[in-house]
């Protein structure tokens, strides 16, 4: 049995049927913080001697007292007040890189209870934790990452209290759609940015398929409001050797964190999926903004979604490129919105609008689009590509979301239309090119509805089955090229 199995198996038998008995001791939210915190607490442990951090080997200072095997010493009573000083301890000691990661432990639970139940839970739990070991070589010669079985929780407990509690989570294959858009035009070194991160799953999965697919380093930078969260997002960019400091708290429309020279910092690429329709969010402000970027027009009050855009295009590098999942109203409301939108088509900086199926987020089944911006004077532009996928929910998405065929399919056609201002003549069922003269005589309206016509949308279905068939049939005869050479070996021949 490999040692992903171990764990898996450790996980859902014993982890998880402790997590329920916490379920029942605190809210939903200070539970799985609390079995985050631990599991990363161990995780620090057991790496102890050398935390990479943007390819540097950093040690921690980890004293004896405040690991894993001292802290199962403690009395039942005494747990949760003991695990709260070495939770600061360590942070405090090792300050700056663990700053503000347990100062949102809340303990304080145990401290009221009266209950004997709550303080054998959580030593059974921390006994757990510490059978599990989590050294970064350890696990790499093992096959699998702490990154991977850390996400993996998160994950798995999206769709309950999560969704209600923790945080907004981003579908899986929604973050894998936008991790295969954002390395199209990639390059080396290049510096990625968030200004709404959640939990910083979305830009994890970047950093990673980066690395996987091109083998590109990249430096994320994000900020978020929430603090609670923001700790889950440091978390996270320690995990994926990224280094924690650049995710700053703070509301990135009112308050950005990451400036230059009394401008705004910018970055090779934007990737987000912002609050959808946030009210609040500053604009009686605006006009007297000291970075300019509401020139192009100031958006409504109750709505900050082309705030958020403009604050994206403000953001960018001049030869970058952003990808926000935004509500499809941004395609078709008027008001300031129309203008701001005219004023964003008269300057070319929409390459792509990706029209998604309604139904992703379970929260929501409100329509949803992918804005894809750039940075890049395109006076030559033949116009815009547009992608319709929500007419065909079934034939795109299966029970995980976005299938992989369709997710390879919009990469792809997106890809093209880069490198060649072409539609990719395999998926013209779903894909074209609109000019702006079409955009123009309709007012400037992007919904997607009005550039398609019924009689082009049918062959879609076919075009999308047949390449679920080609991934299967390429699986399939994968397999049996492994059983032929298996069985040559053990016949010697060669």
């Amino acid at each position: 049995m490999n040692k992903e199995t171990t764990f898996q198996k450790i996980l859902d038998q014993h982890l998880w049927k402790i997590f329920d008995q916490f379920r029942g001791l605190l809210s939903a939210e200070s539970a799985f913080s609390l079995l985050l915190q631990l599991l990363f607490y161990k995780f620090l442990e057991d790496n102890r001697e050398d935390i990479e951090i943007e390819q540097k080997s950093h040690q921690l200072n980890f004293p004896e007292q405040y690991r894993f095997s001292n802290l199962m010493l403690s009395k039942e009573s005494e747990l949760s007040e003991t695990l709260s000083k070495a939770l600061l301890a360590v942070e405090q000691i090792n300050d700056p890189l663990l700053l503000g990661i347990f100062m949102q432990s809340d303990l304080s639970y145990f401290d009221r209870s009266y209950d004997r139940q709550a303080g054998r839970v959580l030593l059974e739990l921390i006994s757990v934790i510490n059978t599990l070991n989590f050294n970064s070589k350890y696990l790499s010669k093992e096959g699998t990452a702490f990154s991977a079985i850390f996400s993996g929780l998160i994950d798995k407990h999206a769709e309950t209290e999560l969704r209600r509690s923790i945080g907004f989570m981003i579908p899986k294959s929604l973050r894998e759609l936008l991790a295969g858009l954002s390395q199209i035009s990639s390059k080396p070194d290049e510096t990625i940015y968030d200004p709404a991160c959640g939990t910083g799953a979305l830009l994890m999965d970047v950093v990673q398929y980066a690395k996987s697919s091109s083998n590109n380093l990249t430096t994320a930078f994000a900020q978020e409001r929430n603090m609670t969260i923001l700790s889950l997002a440091k978390m996270q960019w320690i995990i994926n050797g990224q280094d924690p400091n650049k995710v700053a708290i703070g509301d990135a429309l009112s308050h950005p964190q990451f400036t230059q020279n009394g401008n705004l910092q910018q970055f090779d690429t934007v990737i987000s999926c912002p609050p959808f329709g946030m009210s609040g969010w500053g604009a009686d402000l605006a006009a007297s903004d000291r970075y300019h970027r509401f020139s192009w027009g100031i958006p409504p009050a109750n709505k900050a979604d082309y705030a958020y855009i403009l604050h994206t295009l403000a953001s960018l590098k001049p030869k970058g490129a952003a990808f926000l999942v935004s509500t499809a109203g941004v395609l078709f409301r008027g008001g300031t919105e129309e203008q701001i939108r005219k004023k964003m088509i008269d300057n070319n900086v929409i390459s792509a609008i990706i029209s998604l199926p309604a139904g992703l987020f379970n929260l929501w089944n409100i329509p949803l689009c992918i804005l894809c911006l750039n940075n890049v004077d395109k006076t030559l532009t033949k116009g815009l590509l547009m992608i319709d996928l929500s007419s065909y929910p079934d034939q795109v998405r299966d029970k995980e979301g976005l299938n992989t065929s369709t997710i390879n399919a919009i990469v792809e056609s997106v890809k093209v239309f880069f490198d060649s201002q072409q539609v990719a003549t395999q998926y013209k069922a779903f894909s074209k090119i609109v000019t702006k003269e079409e955009i123009a005589a309709n007012d400037y309206n992007l919904n997607i509805a009005r550039y398609f016509v019924a009689s082009e949308k049918a062959p879609v279905v076919d075009t999308l089955m047949l390449s679920n068939e080609i991934i299967q049939l390429e699986n399939e005869l994968h397999t049996l090229d492994l059983k032929i050479k298996q069985l040559k070996r053990q016949l010697k021949i060669f």
